[in-house]
């Protein structure tokens, strides 16, 4: 499987050129913690990317006592605000939920100059506060 850095770039390239109007892209390193809403308001609107963690493939591990990976999940953080309206800043979310949806949907993005699967796990609301709305997309991305 190729290096979580290296995927969490082609996403973060991927998000970047897809025209989705957004102030921010990038990996993001720490879970969301809901004392840095004060920092993302400023970042709204914006996609950050977490790393999940692997799927072990355990097959492999019993036949030659190496890891195999199956595959990876990355969380992409959606935010959005409106100071006047929330239902605006849902519309935002959701405006970027499908975007990144078109995007990954069925699709095959290249990490390291390796091709990968990538496909929607689950998305889920987070928070809402302080004229933010933060909603999350699952990724999961395994080898072709």
């Amino acid at each position: 499987m190729v290096d979580v850095d290296k995927i969490e770039d082609a996403i973060v390239t991927a998000v970047s050129g897809a025209g989705l109007g957004l102030k921010k892209v990038a990996p993001y390193e720490a879970d969301y913690d809901q004392q840095q809403i004060s920092q993302l308001l400023v970042l709204a609107p914006f996609v950050l990317v977490n790393y999940d963690g692997l799927e072990v493939d355990e097959d492999q591990r019993f036949q030659d006592m190496s890891v195999g990976v199956n595959s990876q999940d990355f969380t992409l953080y959606v935010g959005s605000q409106s100071l006047k309206d929330r239902q605006d800043a849902q519309r935002g979310c959701y405006t970027i939920l499908r975007g990144l949806r078109t995007l990954f949907d069925g699709k095959v993005i290249t990490a390291d100059a390796k091709p990968l699967n990538i496909g929607l796990v689950r998305e889920f609301f987070v928070s809402s506060q302080g004229g933010l709305i933060v909603y999350a997309a699952t990724y999961r991305v395994f080898d072709l």
